[in-house]
Parts: structure tokens; C-alpha cells; sequence
């Protein structure tokens, strides 16, 4: 039940789950126009991932339950570290920084590779440990998805990645 100062994002907050889950599952039209003494449904988070290589999947999972699954992108020549990570920040419609160097690529250009949205992983052990240009994204090259063909990132098309992000929190753990 919303309680008087109540919004989306501290109702989220206290149930490590996102906002924009919170609207989806409700059917908020405005997830801004919540009114005291209203009911809504939640979910207790947090949601975690699991990405697999020889799959070439990533499965998002509540209470180590696989709730969804899709297929994804990896890096070439293995290029995908192994290990434990967590997400670090969350971006949506990000530019484009190449990480090798080149030009910087902008938020709207169709020609971004890295899609609508943006979760930065940040490595906590295995070869992920220390680990910081690394995310999951989407991506402007739908064919790659099944292959083993980015510099290291988990791609995703992009619909897809606009679920996962709807589901991980910053904090949330991703084991690759």
C-alpha cells in the first residue's frame, strides 16, 4: 500500500527491484501519478544473471530460479572474461567511448554499437577481477547475436536488453 511520500523508485529501492519493473507489473501509464493508500504489486529482488559462453545465453534468475533467458554476444578469442562481477552503472541511450580509441559516437547516432541502453559490469574475482570497461549492451548489429564477435561485452538485441535492465539493480550479481 502507498504510503504518503511514497514513489516508484523508494518502493523499488527497499525491494532491490527497479522502477521501471514496478510500472511494468502494475500498468502504470505515469509511474509518476502514484496516490497514498493505493495498492500495488512487488516483487522482492534482487535479480541476478548468469551468462554462458558455450550457449551464448544469459539467464536472469530470482531466488537462483531462471525467470528468463536470452541469447547474447560475446567476445572474440574468448574475449569474454570469466568470473564474478556486479553491475556498476546503468545508462540508457549511452554514447559511445571506444574503448581502443576512435571516434566517440553519439547517444542518438544509428551507427552507436552499443544500443539503447548500457549496464557497466564492474569484476570482482576470477579473470573479472579489477575488470572495468566491460557491460552488457545492445546492440546496432543483430546478426552477431550467437557469436563470438565484440571486443569482451555481452551484446544483446536491443528489446532484449531493455528487459534486463529493467530487472538488475546496480549492485546486482552477474556470473559469466
Amino acid at each position: 500500500t502507498i504510503q504518503p511520500g511514497d514513489n516508484l523508485a523508494k518502493i523499488a529501492k527497499t525491494y532491490s527491484i527497479t522502477p521501471e519493473l514496478l510500472a511494468r507489473i502494475n500498468d502504470l501509464e505515469n509511474p509518476n501519478r502514484i496516490r497514498a493508500g493505493q495498492k500495488i504489486k512487488v516483487i522482492k529482488g534482487p535479480f541476478s544473471a548468469r551468462v554462458s559462453k558455450s550457449q551464448f545465453s544469459i539467464d536472469l534468475l530470482l531466488n537462483n530460479q531462471i525467470v528468463k533467458s536470452f541469447k547474447v554476444g560475446l567476445g572474440q578469442d574468448d574475449g569474454t572474461p570469466t568470473g564474478e562481477w556486479v553491475i556498476r552503472n546503468k545508462l540508457t541511450n549511452p554514447t559511445y567511448y571506444p574503448p581502443r580509441g576512435g571516434k566517440i559516437i553519439g547517444a542518438d547516432d544509428p551507427a552507436n554499437p552499443i544500443g539503447e541502453r548500457w549496464l557497466g559490469l564492474e569484476g570482482v574475482s576470477g579473470e573479472a577481477a579489477g575488470q572495468e570497461r566491460y557491460g552488457i549492451h545492445g546492440t546496432v548489429e543483430p546478426d552477431s547475436i550467437g557469436k563470438a564477435v565484440s571486443m569482451g561485452c555481452v551484446r544483446m538485441l536491443n528489446e532484449d536488453v531493455i528487459r534486463v535492465y529493467e530487472l538488475l539493480i546496480v549492485g546486482s550479481k552477474v556470473s559469466i
